[in-house]
């Protein structure tokens, strides 16, 4: 049975959840601030997790242990998913019930080396759907605020929220596009035995459909980006920054917040695979949201021509995987 909405005050917890992202994201700032001052220190050196590409820090870890402390104090009957306690092995399902999504700091390694794109994402998950996120870039202070069926923010200092999309929706076109892509931790590709067989199959397939987007054809992309953080780049693209964000490997609290800043730009999370027998008709394929736990995302921002613009670029991202899927488990 599915939970009662109308038993959630979101308005309410969305501005209980900016004050706290603010108050997180100070933490961050203290933290950087102290490592780069006093780069020997034992207290602020940093761990390496998985390999070099992909760190955590006892920031990290002390900003979730903050949140999930508050959290617990107000929404004391509410879940709670995080990354860190993840990583840890805490028991983390998602169902139904209102459940807290953060990132504590997404783009961790932005992070580390002093680079100002990384933040706080704070998401609130519904029967399974995002109604609230709430992210903060303390070093660029800007936040993205968006509640579901009530359109998304962004807040800069002395200046009246500006709603998203920044600016009307142009046309989406391949040609035309700037899309976001992101490497990953695991990069080995096959013909290693480093890695499973699946990480060096899900490198491989996205390395042959960069290829594809970025090659000299009529229909190449105009551009691609790599950032370094997930919750800013589903911002960048509800903004109209960028045309798109295709991803795999994300968890879910790297996307929920960002998720319903982007559906309230009237932009669109559609799965980052194509579906089955793909190939065998593309024009009649399905182009459906993608599932909060999926870990395949691609996030298309709004289009002049709506929907239909927006299932025609995913199914070109799709032609540019030449028949690979990215597969990523649990």
């Amino acid at each position: 049975m599915s939970f009662d909405l109308s038993s959630v005050n979101l308005q309410e917890v969305h501005d209980w959840s900016v004050d706290l992202a603010r108050r997180a994201g100070q933490m961050m700032l203290d933290g950087s601030n102290k490592r780069f001052q006093n780069p020997s220190t034992e207290d602020h050196k940093t761990d390496a997790k998985k390999n070099a590409v992909d760190l955590v820090t006892e920031v990290d870890q002390a900003v979730e242990a903050f949140v999930i402390s508050e959290i617990e104090k107000r929404w004391p009957s509410f879940k709670f998913i995080g990354e860190e306690t993840q990583s840890a092995g805490a028991d983390s399902v998602l169902d139904d019930h209102p459940t807290f999504i953060v990132d504590p700091i997404d783009g961790t390694m932005n992070f580390v080396h002093g680079n100002p794109w990384c933040a706080i994402s704070i998401g609130l998950s519904i029967n399974r759907i995002p109604y609230i996120g709430i992210i903060y870039s303390p070093f660029l202070n800007e936040m993205y605020t968006a509640i579901r069926n009530q359109g998304s923010y962004l807040h800069k200092p002395n200046q009246p929220p500006l709603r998203l999309p920044l600016q009307p929706p142009t046309p989406l076109a391949v040609n035309t596009a700037l899309i976001i892509t992101e490497w990953g931790a695991d990069r080995t590709t096959i013909g290693t035995s480093a890695l499973s067989e699946s990480s060096k199959e899900n490198f491989d397939v996205k390395l042959r459909t960069y290829f594809n987007l970025l090659r000299n054809s009529p229909n190449m992309v105009h551009g691609m980006r790599s950032y370094g953080a997930a919750s800013l780049n589903l911002c960048s693209v509800a903004a109209g920054h960028n045309d798109a964000y295709w991803e795999g490997g994300c968890w879910e609290w790297d996307v929920c917040a960002g998720w319903v800043i982007l559906h309230e730009a009237g932009g669109f999370m559609c799965e980052g695979n194509p579906p089955e027998n793909f190939e065998a008709d593309v024009e009649g394929a399905k182009v459906e949201e993608a599932t909060l736990i999926g870990r395949k995302y691609l996030a298309i921002r709004g289009a002049k021509g709506g929907r239909k613009e927006q299932e025609d670029l995913a199914k070109w991202v799709w032609k540019s995987m030449e028949g690979g899927r990215m597969t990523y488990g649990r």
